[in-house]
């Protein structure tokens, strides 16, 4: 395939080449030689002003892919056959500019411009263009290219896409591996006082009955999880919290504890497992960098992929700073409030860092469903949590994405506070196979 265009610019090479990865098996090649592009007889696209040939799909720009910067501005929102599009294009083949529009919500340009944080410091999906036009629960971006798909192979019959097959990855946060166990007699101690305080003597017999090994950790779900996975040829990813420093966010095990070294390594024999950097680490790079020497102390390589605690992460200084650590595969873009798609899609992309105008080599895998957002964001009961994930499975599941959940260990557990959410998780899995 053959695309013309008046301006090749990295946002255009960027874009062209996520088409390829994701729409075409056959290359793309740019040029700006309008002559060579009227000769070519192949499937060929025309992003210019005007008109070139017949034998052409036309689309107009709407020049954000021209330009260099950050520009405060907000793209223009309009409907086209029930379908939310940006930068409508009156005059091309297509009702909107779909380059600029991909690049828009991939690179999370809006990301970039004035807002006002939530109470943790990061971006509100409430200033988001998806919140406020009500597509956030949808892979947008995902459709707008089954779309085109569907409109230009009309135009060109011969040509050959690809044909992604729907896939689901269950990914784990391990924030505080044990309720109880490992955390030494002074936090055990502190909690038991709290426990009491609140009159709360089933917590308190619950600890002691765990720490004289009478009973099971209720947090410790790892065999279980172990044995579903395998059971249903589930492929899972795990992140573990590794903060030496206390912060009141940041509540893990302490990671020279022996018993959490021997889990991340036991996890990590048959699952994949990255770094889940901590709050404070967003403060200080220094801590950072501890966490990832701590990773690889403890599994003798270092982190490859990463998950930000509590999804904290600001553009583009924290994955500058996880690309220049080594992590190459990233899993926080999504909110933390809110579930949905932060990136209308459900498919990887890599990330492109707006400062430098230039792609990098930072795989970026967007999740849809947080177990925490439903819990304690929407306060949602696990039978309304389960009905909003298969809602957001569906609309996976017809893009042919990539479904990513994200759970934590301690609401799939035992506890008394999370009663009925793993059945809902098992219901999720057995839906799966219906």
């Amino acid at each position: 395939m053959l695309l013309y265009a008046e301006h090749i610019t990295a946002r255009l090479q960027y874009i062209v080449a996520y088409f390829a990865q994701h729409l075409f098996e056959t290359p793309v090649t740019i040029t700006q030689d309008a002559e060579k592009f009227l000769q070519y007889e192949g499937p060929k696209i025309n992003y210019s002003k005007q008109k070139i040939c017949e034998n052409e799909c036309f689309l107009q720009p709407a020049g954000l892919l021209e330009k260099q910067g950050i520009i405060n501005f907000v793209p223009t929102v309009d409907e086209y056959l029930q379908r939310i599009v940006l930068f409508p294009q009156q005059q091309s083949d297509h009702p909107f500019d779909i380059f600029s529009a991909l690049f828009y919500v991939l690179s999370r340009y809006e990301e970039y411009l004035p807002h006002t944080k939530d109470a943790y410091g990061r971006f509100s999906h409430e200033d988001s263009l998806a919140w406020k036009h009500h597509f956030l629960h949808l892979p947008l971006a995902d459709i707008w290219m089954t779309d085109f798909k569907t409109a230009i192979q009309q135009r060109f019959p011969d040509l050959k896409f690809r044909n992604p097959c729907f896939a689901f990855t269950p990914t784990y946060d391990i924030d505080i591996a044990w309720s109880y166990l490992h955390k030494g007699w002074l936090r055990n101690m502190g909690g038991m006082l709290r426990d009491v305080a609140r009159f709360d003597f089933n917590a308190v017999s619950e600890r002691i009955a765990v720490l004289m090994r009478k009973q099971s950790d209720p947090f410790d779900v790892y065999n279980w999880l172990e044995n579903e996975h395998r059971t249903r040829k589930l492929r899972p990813v795990y992140f573990f919290l590794l903060s030496k420093l206390q912060h009141p966010l940041d509540k893990n095990i302490h990671p020279l504890q022996k018993a959490l070294q021997l889990l991340v390594q036991q996890i990590g024999t048959s699952n994949q497992i990255g770094l889940h950097p901590s709050m404070h680490s967003n403060e200080s790079n220094q801590a950072f960098m501890q966490e990832v020497e701590m990773f690889k102390q403890i599994t003798g390589g270092l982190p490859v992929c990463s998950r930000q605690h509590y999804l904290y992460f600001s553009l583009p200084y924290t994955y500058q700073t996880l690309l220049a650590a080594g992590i190459r595969e990233e899993y926080s873009m999504g909110y933390g409030t809110v579930n949905g798609f932060r990136a209308s899609t459900s498919k990887s992309f890599y990330w492109y860092d707006l400062h430098n105008e230039a792609a990098t080599n930072l795989l970026v895998h967007p999740m849809a469903f947080m177990d925490a957002n439903a819990f304690y964001e929407s306060k949602s009961t696990s039978e309304v949590a389960l009905q909003e994930l298969k809602s957001l499975y569906a609309s996976v599941k017809a893009v042919n994405g990539n479904f990513i959940t994200l759970f934590h260990n301690h609401i799939l557990g035992n506890a008394s506070a999370f009663r009925g959410w793993r059945n809902m998780y098992l219901s999720f899995l057995d839906h799966l196979s219906d």
